[in-house]
């Protein structure tokens, strides 16, 4: 997800930098005052706005899949840590020096010490 994120990111980029550089008016032939014999074509104003709005929206979609693959990560690597982790909750009871335990008799918390 985050390879594809950043492929995404990375021609994105290139789509709308490269739109920037698209032709946007045509030569005329005859007399057209004060533009030196160019005029703007909006069509290819259009085919160079839709270019840009596709890189961006590329670009946007990259953004979104490299956080989510770095979310999905973070999340996998506490359940990774917790698979290796093979000791029972008795054995990490046992680990301890005391342990605590409610006696049912006199209604108390009775410390018991491990003998080392």
């Amino acid at each position: 997800m985050k390879t594809g994120g950043s492929v995404l990111v990375w021609v994105g980029l290139a789509v709308a930098i490269g739109s920037l550089f698209l032709p946007v008016s045509i030569a005329t032939d005859g007399y057209t005052a004060g533009t030196g014999g160019r005029i703007v074509n909006l069509s290819m104003l259009q085919s160079q706005t839709l270019a840009f709005h596709g890189g961006i929206a590329l670009f946007i979609a990259g953004i979104i899949l490299l956080s989510a693959g770095a979310v999905l990560d973070a999340l996998a690597a506490p359940a990774a840590a917790a698979d290796a982790d093979t000791d029972t909750a008795q054995d990490e009871v046992d680990d301890l020096p005391h342990v605590a335990r409610w006696d049912d008799q006199r209604g108390e918390a009775r410390v018991r010490r491990r003998e080392s």
